[in-house]
This record gives C-alpha cells, structure tokens and sequence, in this order.
C-alpha cells in the first residue's frame, strides 16, 4: 500500500503525469456506477462468447483495461452532462428520499 501511495505521489508532483491521471477523478465520482458496468459488461461477454474459463490471465487482463479504458472516458463525457451517474442518482434519491438535480444547466452558462 505505501509503495502504490507513494508511486502515485511522485506521478502527482509531475504535470504530464498529473493531467493523465486527473481522468481517474471521473470514474471515482461515479465508482458504484463503474464498478455495476464492468460486472454486467464482463458477464455479457462471458455469456455471449462462451468464454467462461476459457481465458488466459492475460487476456483477461487486457480485456478488463480495455473495458476500464472506455469507461473513464465515458465517465468524463458523461459528467460533463450530468451532476451524478445514474447508480448514483438513484443512491442519493433513495438516501435523502428526494429527487437531487441530475441534469446540468449547460445552456444557462453557455
């Protein structure tokens, strides 16, 4: 744990490092969101190729990035449009027992 804290620390105190990493603030606003999306992707691809231990460590591997690479850029499209992922909308709704705004006024500061 300290390794990974401290390797992340030293990327962070670069800015070429630091705008790349600043993608992963998206995907840790919509965490819950992510995390349901890569179950349901993975299982679908499973079920659709029949590769239910089939797959090597590797391709696994590069599988999950691949998956985790479109998300953090759909997470970032994503909250441009909007305050909260959906997962977590729903979360917060039934949480406050109300309706938080989900949808941001992007016309209002155009």
């Amino acid at each position: 744990m300290f390794f990974y804290l401290t390797t992340l620390l030293l990327f962070l105190q670069f800015s070429p490092y630091a705008s790349m990493l600043g993608l992963f603030k998206y995907s840790g606003t919509m965490a819950l969101t992510t995390y349901l999306s890569q179950t349901l992707i993975c299982l679908w691809i499973v079920r659709a190729f029949g590769s239910y231990g089939t797959l090597t460590l590797t391709e696994s591997t590069i599988i999950c990035l691949i998956i985790y690479t479109l998300q953090l850029f759909f997470n970032k499209w994503w909250l441009y449009y909007f305050y909260y992922g959906p997962c977590e909308w729903l979360w917060r709704s039934f949480t406050y027992r109300s309706f938080p705004p989900l949808r941001r006024n992007r016309e209002a500061s155009a």
